[in-house]
Parts: C-alpha cells; structure tokens; sequence
C-alpha cells in the first residue's frame, strides 16, 4: 500500500526509500491507520532481516515512511528468474523464521508474509516488508471474525492482481475469518517455503474462492511431484508447517528456526563430504544410475544416449555394494582387534619393567658412608635402629691394622 520512491537523506548523505500514502487516500481513515500501523510495527522491532524505520511525518499533507533502502529484488522477482536451490531455500527460510521469532516475540504477528512482501539484497539478507496488516497479540485484544473479513477483504483491493496472491498464502484460520495468532505466520512461511522449493504455490485456483477452498480443505501435492529426491526431512517440515489444524502445526517461530537451521546444517555437510570425495562405490561395468531405477525391462534414454536396465542387473548391483560394504566391516574389525592386542602387549611389557624391588630396611642391611672411608684407614660406620639415628658404632675391619675413629660422628 503506497508508492515507493528512491531518495537521498540530505543530512546524512545516504539512500533512504520514501514510501508515500497517495493524497486520496489520506481522506481514508482505514488507509491511513494501516499506514501508520505499519511504520510503529517495524520501529518496534530490531533485527537484521526486518526493514528500519527511519522517519514517519506528513508534508505538504503528504504522508510518508522513511525506510532504509534494500538493494536487491523481492522473493517473487528472484523466483521467477530462477529455480531455488534447496540450500538456497533453505538460507532464505532461516532468515525469514528468525525475524517471525522477534516479531512474536514482541507481541507482533505479520499476517501478510508473501513472495512480494520479502526483499533479497544483493550480500543475501533477507528483509521482512509492509507490516501493514500486523496485528499485535494482547490478551485484551482480540479481533471478532468480522473484523479479520473486514480487513482480509480491504487488503484484496489493494491493488489488481494481488486478490490471488494474498489469498494463497492465507492460513486455513485466516481465510475462515476466526481470531488468528502467531501460528498463521507458520503457514504463510511454509507456502513460501513449498514455493520456493517446487516453484508454484501449493494452492492453486481460478478464482479467489476455489483457493480458499483448496487452502481449507485440500492438502499439498507431496515435494516429490515437483523436484527429485527431496531429503525426507525437508518433506516432514513442509508437512508440519501446513498443517490445516494448527495444533498439530509448528506452536511457535523459534521451533521451525531451529529445524531448519538442523537440516542446513546436515545438507551443508553432506555437500563438504560429496566434494572431498567421500565413500564411495565405483563399479565402471555398470552405467551411471537414473534418478529412478526401473522395475522391469525399460528403454530409458539421456542425453548420451539409450540404454537398458532389468530387476536381475539391479539385484546384481545392490549385491555388490552389500559385499563390498561387509569387507569393508571386516577390515576395520581386524584393524580394531590388532590395535588392541598390540595396546594390551605394550602395557604388560611396560608394567613388567617397572616391577619394584622389595625395600631393605635399615636393621638388615648396613649403610656404609663413603664419606667416611680414607686411604690407609678404612673405617665402617654402620647405622644404628630407627630409635637411635644419631649413634655410631665404629668396627675394624678384618686384616686392616687398627687406626683411629673419626673424630666426627657424620
């Protein structure tokens, strides 16, 4: 809603983007609280992925927003260029669920999340647009089903060609006109998510009211109609995330976030992994496998060329992956076995090196001072009990002629 033009903050010598009420709509009071409600939902919020407000005010009487100015195109514009990558979906979902998670968290639910609705900068953050239809959640405010008609009905005439749109992104509450909360922001992420996946919207129609119907009574076509062997997981977050009743859907943002995040990851690795090489099975007597094996005797044609399969030459491959795999096992068992042998040997031969020698107590065996033996005299001085350490006996040694003590005990 409104006109958005490209300017230049004078002041602080930046690009800002002025969104300005048209004048004949300034005389519409539903127009212009929508407009200002927009401009206090997102300058309530500060996150990376959701648009700045910089400015709100009236000129001339023109009303207008200043907003920050995001270079890049919306999430339509980007997925009628190209078709989404899975992990590029899956970046852009992250992004978006995280500003949801703040929103809710400040009591604010979008209501009209939407390809159109969603900008791409050129460095791959995402922004959140037009909070003209949030709804802030108090307890003590709550909206009659009238007034979600009402409104639902106002946001179609915003322009021509934007009815369809809206409409499918609607949760099933939303198209029903019942109160909605912060779960109906779930949904319209997860017909996005589907979108971007499988390049068309889940729900389809030729009019505004067979989409309704098919968001409120129809469930999606499975991934696999639309893009091959989709991880089974992205299929169960899809599924969750369009759930028609909305206690068995995701129950806040912060928890599709954190499944979300969970698969990047693990799609991310499985990428690091493909290009390292990894483990893998190389049989150059089989011809490269199609996305799908057939069950019987097939012609099945590619780009170079035709060739055949048949059940007998898929038992013969998955018998050699299984025997290639066990060997693999029983390598690894001996390495392990030998590791450990080799361990236990060189902690017996350690410990039999270090055995002690019983100790020798000093009534057993005498200490005899080297300090104490001098040339043409050699005197031993044996060491007394524990109870007397400080006494000396002095002995002649046997053969040796008789000479004088020391004249000190030490």
């Amino acid at each position: 809603m409104g006109d958005v033009y490209l300017a230049e903050d004078t002041r602080l010598h930046r690009k800002i983007a002025l969104k300005l009420l048209p004048i004949p709509l300034t005389d519409n009071k539903d127009r212009l609280r929508r407009f200002e409600q927009e401009a206090r939902a997102a300058s309530a919020l500060n996150h990376p992925n959701i648009l700045t407000i910089h400015e709100i005010g009236i000129e001339h009487g023109v009303h207008f927003i200043g907003t920050e100015f995001v270079n890049g195109v919306t999430l339509r514009d980007q997925m009628q260029r190209v078709r989404m990558q899975p992990d590029e979906a899956l970046n852009i979902a992250v992004q978006i669920t995280s500003a949801l998670s703040a929103a809710h968290a400040a009591g604010i639910i979008h209501r009209d999340i939407k390809p159109e609705n969603l900008m791409l900068r050129t460095d791959g953050y995402v922004k959140v647009l037009d909070f003209g239809l949030a709804k802030l959640t108090e307890k003590d405010k709550t909206e009659r089903p009238s007034e979600v008609e009402a409104s639902r009905r106002r946001s179609n005439d915003t322009a021509p060609g934007v009815v369809m749109g809206t409409s499918s992104y609607m949760s099933p509450e939303q198209a029903r006109g019942v109160v909605v909360d912060a779960r109906t922001d779930i949904w319209s992420l997860g017909v996005v998510l589907y979108e971007m996946l499988t390049g068309r919207p889940p729900f389809e129609g030729a009019t505004t009211t067979d989409v309704i119907a098919r968001v409120i009574e129809r469930d999606p076509l499975p991934l696999t109609r639309y893009m091959p062997d989709p991880p089974s997981e992205l299929q169960r977050i899809v599924t969750k995330a369009l759930a028609k009743d909305r206690e068995q859907r995701y129950q806040a943002a912060e928890e599709l976030l954190q499944d979300l995040k969970a698969l990047k990851q693990d799609l991310e690795f499985e990428a690091k992994l493909g290009r390292s090489g990894g483990f893998e099975v190389v049989n150059s007597d089989l011809p490269e496998a199609p996305s799908a094996w057939p069950t019987s005797r097939a012609p099945l044609t590619d780009a170079s060329g035709i060739w055949e399969a048949t059940s007998g030459e898929i038992s013969a491959t998955s018998s050699t992956i299984d025997s290639v795999g066990i060997e693999r096992k029983r390598v690894v068992a001996l390495v392990v076995l030998l590791l450990i042998l080799s361990t236990a040997v060189a902690l017996w031969l350690y410990l039999r090196a270090r055995k002690p020698t019983p100790p020798t107590t000093p009534s057993e065996t005498p200490t005899v001072s080297r300090s104490l033996i001098r040339p043409r005299a050699l005197t031993a001085l044996v060491k007394g009990s524990r109870s007397a350490l400080s006494t000396f006996e002095v002995r002649q040694i046997p053969g040796l002629p008789r000479t004088q003590p020391p004249t000190t005990g030490r």
